[in-house]
């Protein structure tokens, strides 16, 4: 008897507007703290100028981070990559870190954000470019040089807040 009470009670408060949400529509979501885009762009290849590119086994789809002198050898090293290496070369790892990213790129353009305790990577499209069809969307790779100062004791990267990109 007292769990017919208490649906009973349950029911009517629901209809009198006492059971919360009562619209229909769930609560919005939190959209976490405001993020910003940080990092400079220091080279980008892809499969049009590269062929190979896709072929190296050292650049995959998502993003990476390169914090060491033996990971920065590697990169410089990289084949197939084009001369444009220099701004890497000139990375002070001390106070820097590289962030990688592998994408296919239609209008897309690779973007390093930071909300303040996360760092991510993320390959979207500029508004003037929304809605441009394409034929091909060639891998392509960013590397962005971040200041240490965005990341915390340990730099890593985090999927962005609204999804993964890969």
């Amino acid at each position: 008897m007292t769990q017919v009470l208490g649906l009973l009670l349950a029911m009517v408060l629901g209809m009198a507007g006492f059971g919360g949400c009562t619209s229909g529509e769930p609560p919005p979501l939190d959209p976490g703290p405001p993020a910003a885009r940080i990092g400079t762009l220091l080279a980008s290849w892809d499969e049009g100028s590269v062929p190979d590119l896709r072929d190296n086994p050292e650049f995959r789809l998502g993003s990476w981070l390169v914090t060491t002198e033996t990971e920065m050898e590697q990169l410089l090293a990289s084949e197939p990559l084009g001369p444009d290496r220099t701004a890497l070369a000139g990375v002070d790892l001390e106070e820097s870190v590289l962030v990688v990213g592998g994408y296919h790129a239609c209008q897309e353009r690779g973007t390093v954000w930071s909300d303040g305790s996360s760092v991510w990577f993320d390959p979207l499209v500029p508004p003037e470019r929304e809605g441009i069809e394409c034929a091909w969307s060639p891998f392509t790779v960013d590397v962005f040089e971040v200041p240490r100062s965005y990341f915390g004791d340990e730099p890593s990267l985090v999927p962005p807040p609204w999804g993964d990109p890969s």
